[in-house]
């Protein structure tokens, strides 16, 4: 054994004299490397520096020639302003010249102008005109060919340029502007050579700028390309001295490692040399020497599980290390991402100036395009008003002409001719006569040219009219404008911003994602040196077994008869330990029994918190049935009492309309059928003596009454539906509180499971363990008896409680399906309730002595409802036999027979669920039909009994059918109405309307714009004022129509002929109006045709005295609908057009009309008064026709923005 101790140190003496070697060389060759590539780095730093300074001097000579070159620039551009200015002084000193010679021309009287000198003058217009016009056109073109410069110019400086030379660009672009500009003001007076001159400057500034930009580019890109090769230097740099620190403390932990190998070397020595002398002074004894060789074994193995020790110290430190240098890695790539969102950023704002100095430039351009047009319209029309002078002058020169030849015919007649007093006298008169008939003719002409400019005059104004409504146009364009752009511009903002979140969201997915990879192989390698931890443990485990075995044998083979003290000892020993261990494991029972009993507790609790959701949420659901069915039961006798209004308002209607004036009593009754109120009732009880017989005082009385009912009604349908959103607000909340605590408990759950199954791995490696160090020939067969027994009780019992829980799992869904049924059960029992009561009700409120038979009908149908409700009961009852055989089944026995039980479970409560809501719906359609059924033959007047007993039988019965019918296409209608209003609501809300009171505000405007075009027509205020309110009721009786759910066929039929019938009065007037001013036109001031103005006097008169009877009615209303109705509009601007025509209906019912009789007037006065009224109305249908396609494109506009906006939010 010494020897084997002796090669072994001499073994590790070689491995550490191996390790040192290497460790030398590494050594080095990391020196080496540190100096090469720090002298690499400064070389390459160096020349990097010279590149920037070098590049940094070429800056600097480009900027300062640029800034020459833009000095120059504007001492020519000065150069040129100052030739523009005098060439100005002079054209404005040749104009006052032309100005004082025309003068002049004027002041001198017509005989002493010769007419040569107007020849020449003329000529000398005529050149200059002809001058002016070529240069006109010469400018012309100077202007198309700078204007093309000017969008190359702008199509150059629409590519992006670097960021470092920005501000000299902006610069170049401002002064090429200023030339621009001056270009164009110099352009009327700058000759060909200047704008060669200027041109080719231009060009040799666009060259030179181009090729700036170029070099400037190239530069920039260089400039980026030594900053990122800098900046991967600096991270290279920085990881090799990570490396170098690393190696270091690698080679420091490595000294440590020798030095303290050398210790134990030396111990061990000093521990050979003091056995051998042991054994030299001691060669008579063995027990020593073998414990001395023992104590060297146990040495030996502590050596080398120190070593082990330090083995896997090196490995948590080697990992720590790479984590740490991961983690540099990681904050060095996150600084440069952050650094290139900051170089995105930049330039994201660099190009956002750029785009706003392109469109400052485009709006320049578009100013400037419109001074020279405007300049160009005013030279046209100088010359224009040139040309017509001169026209002038040339016919009055020829006029003149004229006249002199004629005089000098008469003075040679003289001379040739005898001078004879006769002939003196009939040339005075032919003189006279041409005088005369040459003031008439200038009288003509100047009355042409008064009626002339009269008419320019007039359409001038219109036109100042037509360009002012051009500019308010124009102006609510651009606010339109301006707002959408706004909106765009948010918009993008938005889109942006989650764009860049969407970028920031992808890293921090793609940061997460390696993360997640780097801990899976991370717990990879950890398992992995686990299991061969694990293995190496079992291995020694193994190795010490057999060590001590041989010990033991070697031991009981050299003890003699008197060392039987030893072995005891040695026995007692091993009982010590297998106590420790009992201990042990006895100590992991308990605290597995602990776990085990909190993990029950926890369960329990989470189940005690379901329990109590579970109620809380059957609360509430069961108390919103009870109020869903209240409300039904309460919707039902609404429907019955409105059907029962509905019937007596019908029956209680006169039949015919003998009188021509309209009843106020009917008036009363009309208004009070759709907006009861006490005023109302007082109308109907105030005005019925006049119009209603005494015998139906009653009814009256009984449809007050009725409608008192009805309005207490709806205040309590709106306290049940307050209540009902209470209820629902707070049952979502519960929902979500029950949502979170489900979540939590599943995270516990799935805590204490990992829990669970650790534990059971742990509890298993322990009983490996312990079988492993107990060999299982020394443990007698009692033994491991009882440990299998032990093992398959543990197995049975974990069996056992999995059973145990599936089964309580399959009772809690039991359980759960019985209370559905039960609730159901009670929920059709409420119905049943609900029935009955209203039954009761119906039959209380319509008792008669004579309504036996009717008692008889509602007692059969109860007992129908009773016979249903015995094979609801018996349903159930079959139901629950089902469901005890059920727990039977699943108290018995398999999994397969759970999961059929369970299938048919579901099965039969679907069907459950089915029967009850068909009989449900059923049992509620029959009641509605019978009850109204009942109430209609209530009012239906029946005959006297008599002998034909049968005939009458039948005639009810044909009714009862007639009336069924009714019924169903009643109940259709109300369904149809009620699609009709969803169908209103959907439009409303895609309009941009979020209610009634949004609309009610905007139709309030809308009556207010309307008053204020009234008052700028001249009308009076009360008009408006009465049509405000009118619309304002009719908005009130739609709200009372919306929340009834729809309206009357009969009563919409009546009103909708009655404005037929006003709309066919309206175009006959109208008609008898066209054809009148046809005759008139046709026969000028001749006779008017006496026929058509009695029939006009007749609907005039007509119309007055219905004015004079309804004051509360003004005629607008009747001229706004004649004049909008023929134009049709979108459907999202219909609804305010309809609620306003409803409210017309139900507010403003037609009267009957009577001729009466026509007065006595003049008849020009009242062809005067038509025109007047058609001309008036026609201006009215002119501005209604303005503002609604106005408001039309408005709300157009509006509704394309929203849609837009919305496919934006759904693409983002």
């Amino acid at each position: 054994q010494n020897i084997e101790l002796k090669v072994e140190v001499e073994s590790l003496k070689r491995e550490l004299q191996d390790k040192k070697q290497h460790l030398d060389k590494t050594w080095a060759d990391v020196e080496n490397l540190n100096s090469h590539n720090e002298a690499e780095l400064r070389r390459q730093f160096e020349e990097r520096q010279q590149e920037t300074e070098h590049v940094h001097e070429l800056l600097e000579n480009k900027i300062q020639l640029l800034q020459e070159e833009s000095r120059l620039a504007k001492n020519e551009a000065a150069r040129m302003a100052a030739l523009v200015e005098a060439e100005k002084e002079c054209n404005l000193e040749l104009s006052e010249k032309l100005k004082g010679v025309t003068k002049d021309r004027d002041e001198v009287p017509a005989d002493r102008v010769d007419p040569d000198q107007y020849t020449e003058t003329l000529a000398q217009r005529d050149k200059r005109i002809e001058e002016l016009n070529q240069s006109l056109a010469a400018q012309k073109q100077l202007v198309e060919q700078l204007s093309q410069e000017k969008q190359q110019l702008l199509r150059l400086l629409e590519e992006p340029t670097s960021m470092d030379v920005q501000p000299m660009t902006e610069e170049l672009l401002k002064q090429q502007k200023l030339n621009s500009d001056e270009t164009i003001i110099t352009q009327q007076s700058v000759s060909d050579s200047h704008l060669a001159e200027l041109q080719e400057k231009i060009q040799q500034t666009e060259a030179t700028n181009k090729i700036l930009q170029e070099k400037l580019n190239e530069m920039s890109c260089e400039l980026k390309s030594a900053q990122e090769s800098s900046q991967k230097q600096d991270g290279t740099i920085q990881s090799l001295k990570e490396t170098l620190k690393s190696r270091e403390n690698e080679t420091e932990e490595l000294y440590q490692v020798i030095e303290g190998q050398n210790d134990t070397m030396a111990k061990l020595r000093e521990m050979l040399h003091q056995s051998q002398l042991g054994q030299l002074h001691n060669s008579e004894g063995t027990s020593p020497v073998q414990q001395q060789v023992a104590l060297l074994d146990l040495q030996s193995a502590l050596f080398y599980s120190q070593l082990e020790i330090q083995k896997l110290q090196r490995a948590v430190r080697q990992k720590e290390r790479q984590l740490a240098d991961a983690k540099q890695c990681m904050q060095f790539i996150e600084a440069a991402a952050h650094e290139r969102e900051q170089q995105k950023e930049a330039s994201w704002k660099h190009n956002q100036e750029l785009r706003k100095a392109l469109q400052q430039l485009q709006g320049e351009l578009q100013s400037k395009s419109q001074q020279l047009r405007t300049l160009e319209t005013e030279k046209y029309n100088e010359i224009r008003t040139h040309e017509q002078h001169i026209q002038h002058l040339n016919h009055s020169l020829s006029h003149k002409e004229q006249l002199l030849q004629e005089f000098r015919e008469l003075l040679q007649y003289r001379d040739k001719s005898d001078k004879t007093f006769e002939a003196d006298e009939m040339l005075l008169e032919k003189l006279r006569q041409r005088i005369q008939d040459r003031d008439v003719a200038l009288e003509r002409a100047i009355d042409e040219k008064f009626s002339t400019l009269e008419e320019k005059e007039k359409e001038l104004r219109q036109l100042h009219l037509a360009v002012r409504e051009r500019d308010h146009d124009l102006e609510r364009l651009r606010g339109i404008l301006s707002s959408n752009e706004a909106t765009m511009q948010s918009m993008e903002s938005l889109l942006r911003a989650k764009g860049l979140e969407v970028e920031q969201l992808s890293a921090t997915c793609q940061n997460l994602q390696w993360l997640k990879e780097e801990r899976e192989t991370k717990f990879s390698h950890w398992q992995k040196e686990q299991e061969s931890i694990i293995q190496q443990l079992q291995t020694s485990l193994h190795d010490r077994n057999k060590e001590v075995e041989d010990l033991s044998a070697t031991l009981l083979c050299k003890l003699g008869p008197g060392q039987s003290e030893i072995a005891e000892e040695l026995c007692q020993r091993l009982q010590r330990k297998e106590r420790m261990l009992q201990e042990l494991l006895s100590d992991r029972n308990k605290q597995a029994v602990e776990h085990e009993i909190e993990i029950q507790g926890l369960l329990q609790s989470m189940s005690t918190r379901e329990q109590e959701s579970q109620a809380a949420a059957e609360k509430m659901v069961r108390a919103l049935m009870e109020r869903n069915s209240e409300l039904q039961a309460l919707r039902q006798y609404l429907g019955g009492k409105d059907f029962i209004v509905s019937q007596t308002l019908i029956s209680n209607q006169p039949t015919e309309v003998t009188s021509s004036i309209p009843h106020p009593g009917e008036q009363a009754d009309q208004g009070s059928v759709h907006i009861p109120s006490k005023d109302d009732s007082i109308l109907l009880t105030a005005k019925g003596d006049s119009s209603i017989p005494r015998s139906s005082l009653g009814d009256l009385d009984t449809v007050a009454g009725l409608e008192k009912e009805l309005n207490n009604a709806k205040e309590e349908l709106e306290l049940m539906a307050k209540k009902e959103r209470e209820s629902r607000m707070e049952l979502s909340a519960l929902q979500s509180m029950v949502a979170v605590q489900e979540e939590e408990l599943q995270v516990q759950a799935a805590d204490m499971e990992s829990l669970t199954r650790n534990i059971q791995i742990k509890e298993d490696l322990i009983k490996d363990l312990q079988m492993q160090l107990v060999d299982p020939e020394d443990i007698p067969a009692m033994e491991r008896l009882t440990q299998e027994v032990l093992l398959l009780r543990e197995k049975v019992a974990s069996v056992e409680s999995q059973g145990q829980e599936t089964l309580g799992n399959r009772r809690q869904q039991l359980l759960l399906m019985l209370e559905g049924l039960v609730d159901e059960r009670s929920r059709l029992n409420e119905a049943l309730q609900a029935e009955r009561q209203l039954y009761s009700s119906l039959v209380k409120f319509h008792a008669h002595p004579e309504s036996s038979e009717r008692d008889r009908t509602l007692q059969v149908e109860l007992e129908g409802a009773q016979v249903i409700r015995g094979r609801l009961e018996e349903v159930l009852g079959r139901s629950l036999e089902r469901l005890s055989r059920l727990e039977a089944l699943a108290a018995i026995g398999g999994a397969a027979a759970g999961d059929d039980t369970e299938d048919a479970s579901t099965e039969f409560t679907d069907s459950i669920e089915e029967e009850a809501a068909h009989s449900s719906q059923q049992l509620i359609k029959v009641a509605l039909e019978k009850s109204l059924a009942a109430v209609e033959t209530q009012n239906v007047c029946l005959p006297p009994p008599s002998s034909a007993g049968g005939d009458n039988n039948r005639g009810l019965q044909e009714e009862m059918l007639h009336l069924r019918a009714e019924i169903h296409q009643h109940l259709e209608e109300k369904r149809r109405a009620e699609g009709e209003l969803k169908e209103l609501k959907a439009q409303i809300e895609e309009a941009g309307f979020s209610s009634v009171a949004h609309i009610r505000n905007t139709m309030l405007s809308l009556c207010l714009e309307n008053a204020e075009l009234k008052e700028q027509m001249g009308e009076a205020m009360s008009d408006g004022w009465e049509i405000e309110e009118d619309k304002e009721k009719g908005e009130v009786a739609v709200e009372t129509v919306v929340a009834r759910g729809g309206l009357n066929e009969n009563s919409l039929q009546a009103e909708f002929r009655k404005l037929q019938g006003k709309l066919k009065n309206a175009h006959n007037i109208i008609s008898l109006l066209k054809e009148q001013l046809v005759l008139s036109s046709k026969d000028g001031n001749s006779k008017l045709s006496p026929e058509l103005l009695a029939r006009l006097a007749g609907e005039i008169d007509r119309m007055n005295t219905e004015l004079v009877c309804s004051p509360e009615k003004p005629q607008c209303q009747e001229e706004e609908h004649v004049n909008i109705r023929p134009y049709p509009r979108p459907q999202s601007l219909d609804l305010g057009a309809t609620l306003a025509v409803d409210g017309h209906q139900l507010d403003n019912r037609p009267q009957a009309r009577d001729p009466g009789t026509p007065s006595e007037f003049s008849l020009p006065g009242s062809t005067k008064h038509l025109r007047s009224q058609l001309a008036q109305c026609r201006q009215r249908y002119q501005d209604l026709q303005e503002k609604l396609l106005i408001s039309e494109a408005t709300v157009f506009a509006q509704a394309n923005q929203l849609e837009k906006y919305r496919v934006m939010l759904s693409k983002s």
